[in-house]
């Protein structure tokens, strides 16, 4: 005998909230008393409420998440200005630019365009952190590796971070939410071009997937 409790918590509100209506109008005949319609009632409302508060609270979480992007970009296009200008100043030693864990530059730059990376790889976890894997296609270690991604739906690309290995993790990230990743390498003033597609969480999936470029 198939279970009548509806499986989705949206359903079952709207089945409780009949259950409910449904035990008072027809008291008399299920016997049913006062304090047996409170307590129905009450169990009703625990449900109800608490989903309530768990939508109120995924809600904000998506709101804050959006913020911190939004603070990120604008911390991140901050420090690279101040960064840029450390760069231009004689007097900044590379052991300054150690401390300040900027790009120190290669005393022996190579004059080649890097390779652009392959076999990007992209999952996601239920902690937050979306782990990423590359390729590094023969580029020395010096090679700057710049991690873009785009979310959801939308065509515009964001800048995430810089690394010169070939591993990352993003991290406070939205389980579930669908990101798609491409990366590139920079030497000197050179670059690559865009390695394949990584898609986390993609449509009609929980799982990750990499596709072509």
């Amino acid at each position: 005998m198939p279970d009548y409790i509806p499986p989705k918590d949206g359903d079952l509100r709207t089945w409780l909230n009949n259950y409910v209506t449904a035990c008072n109008v027809h008291a008399s005949v299920l016997n049913l008393t006062a304090a047996d319609l409170a307590e129905i009632s009450a169990a009703a409302d625990l449900f109800g409420n608490s989903l309530d508060l768990k939508e109120q609270l995924a809600f904000q979480a998506k709101g804050a998440t959006a913020a911190k992007r939004t603070a990120r970009s604008s911390t991140v296009a901050t420090v690279r200005q101040f960064a840029q200008e450390f760069q231009k100043n004689p007097n900044v030693t590379d052991a300054i630019r150690g401390d300040l864990g900027i790009t120190i530059p290669d005393s022996n730059p190579s004059s080649t365009t890097p390779s652009v990376p392959t076999n990007l790889t992209a999952f996601g976890c239920s902690n937050g952190i979306n782990q990423l894997r590359w390729n590094r296609n023969g580029n020395i270690g010096t090679t700057q590796f710049i991690i873009e991604a785009r979310y959801g739906n939308d065509n515009n690309w964001q800048f995430v971070d810089v690394v010169t290995s070939s591993t990352y993790d993003h991290e406070n990230q939205t389980p579930g939410e669908m990101v798609t990743y491409r990366v590139w390498a920079k030497r000197t003033d050179k670059r690559s071009g865009y390695s394949n597609e990584a898609v986390v969480y993609s449509v009609g999936s929980s799982s990750s997937l990499s596709i072509a470029a």
